[in-house]
């Protein structure tokens, strides 16, 4: 993936939560189960999303992105173990390819 693509401000308009299952290669999920399921079902679900706001997100030319909350999105938020958090709580971090 090119970089290029991606720099700039990116506002959230819509989210949508599914229940979906990643497959597993012996005891560890499949590392591009995500990727893979998106793939194949990520135009299924654009008339069920729902319009929300409130969530900003930067990326620079260097692969940093900044994420600020702008207002209450109503969206789930997870933790980096998998926990829902009762709040969208904003990070920031470096884009790896």
């Amino acid at each position: 993936m090119n970089i290029e693509l991606l720099i700039g401000t990116w506002l959230l308009t819509g989210s949508i939560s599914l229940n979906s299952q990643i497959e597993f290669i012996g005891d560890e999920p499949d590392p591009n189960g995500v990727e893979n399921w998106l793939n194949g079902n990520s135009n299924n679900f654009i008339d069920q999303v729902e319009a929300t706001e409130g969530l900003t997100l930067t990326i620079s030319s260097d692969g940093k992105f900044f994420e600020e909350r702008t207002g209450e999105p109503k969206v789930y938020w997870f933790d980096s173990e998998g926990v829902l958090e009762s709040e969208v709580i904003p990070f920031n971090g470096h884009l790896s390819f």
